[in-house]
């Protein structure tokens, strides 16, 4: 109940927010963003976008890319069926797969709870009741060792933090995403969506905050 009162209160923030960079300093941003994250990551999320991007033109038959987005953003708003994004072929998404795990892409987005504890420098003990069993301990760790979370350390959102200058759409983002770990998937699609038609949010940088969100653990799997 806590988390959903945080995501809501910030998911406000983001709503109200506003861009204010014109085309030359977000051509500016967009060189520094890909410069923090290296040109292999920055290639590789490109790569990954292009084959969301035609999910997306096949699913919504849209004029441009961005017109994709949005009516993608409306449907998870409306909790509307989203699962043609696993209509990736196969082969192509165990491709993906394996450069965002040899790359170390999806680690600096994503993290497992398990990961999380070995990255760690400083050893997080776990309290559990005294009555409980070694395979009750077992049982919770393993669940909540699937449990993931933004990488706020990671290039990517640092790499997003670099970059805000005097968004704050982007800047309400981050702040979200350091607060919660996660926003639930229909408030940001609202925040999103609202801060598109109201504010310009970077296309840049909205179709990376969307396809990590929405599509980037999918290929995971």
């Amino acid at each position: 109940m806590a988390k959903r009162l945080i995501n809501f209160i910030l998911i406000i923030s983001l709503l109200v927010g506003c861009s204010q960079a014109d085309n030359k300093s977000n051509i500016e941003r967009v060189n520094r963003f890909e410069n923090h994250i290296g040109n292999e990551n920055a290639k590789l999320l490109t790569e990954i976008i292009d084959s969301f991007d035609s999910l997306l033109h096949t699913e919504f038959n849209c004029k441009s890319d961005i017109d994709c987005y949005i009516l993608f953003l409306q449907s998870v708003y409306n909790q509307k069926d989203i699962n043609f994004i696993t209509n990736l072929p196969e082969s192509k998404r165990i491709e993906l797969k394996n450069k965002i795990v040899n790359t170390g892409l999806r680690k600096d987005i994503w993290q497992y709870e398990f990961e999380l504890r070995q990255d760690t420098s400083f050893y997080i003990e776990e309290i559990f009741p005294v009555d409980w069993t070694d395979s009750m301990k077992t049982e919770v760790l393993a669940n909540s060792d699937s449990v993931v979370t933004y990488n706020i350390f990671g290039s990517f959102l640092t790499g997003l933090e670099l970059v805000q200058d005097n968004d704050s759409s982007l800047i309400n983002y981050i702040d979200a995403i350091k607060a919660t770990g996660g926003m639930s998937n229909s408030l940001l699609a609202q925040g999103l969506l609202y801060a598109h038609d109201n504010y310009g949010i970077n296309d840049y940088f909205l179709k990376r905050i969307v396809t990590t969100e929405f599509f980037l653990l999918y290929l995971n799997i």
